[in-house]
């Protein structure tokens, strides 16, 4: 028997990117009083990006600029979440995303990487 598995239902990976997104939001200083559970979470999560151990608000969070899933700003950070559902990475998506930051002006040394699959794999990732 599998895992209840929320995409299932929501099978798009806009639905991801959208659940993704209103987690993170909650980690924002505008945002963080409403629900603190929900904002301890968002830290969490973003605080397990190496260079984030310390962040204690999620300044800006974008979707689908430079065609990046998800691209939050963390200080001077810049965190590109590509998240997939039922499909693989594919045609080097992270370099090319990577890359058009660093045209936009942003350091390399700046950006982080994210590749978050939800749907059940065969092996840990």
């Amino acid at each position: 028997m599998s895992k209840v598995n929320l995409f299932h239902y929501a099978t798009s990976e806009l639905s991801q990117d959208a659940f993704i997104c209103w987690l993170l939001a909650h980690g924002m200083e505008e945002h963080q009083a409403e629900d603190p559970l929900l904002c301890a979470c968002a830290l969490d999560f973003i605080r397990r990006v190496p260079g984030l151990e310390n962040a204690q608000q999620i300044d800006e969070i974008k979707q689908q600029y430079l065609k990046i899933d998800i691209l939050v700003i963390v200080g001077d950070m810049h965190v590109i979440i590509e998240d997939k559902t039922y499909t693989n990475l594919h045609d080097n998506q992270i370099d090319v995303y990577t890359n058009s930051l660093v045209k936009e002006g942003i350091p390399q040394s700046r950006i982080r990487t994210v590749f978050y699959k939800i749907v059940e794999q065969p092996n840990r990732e």
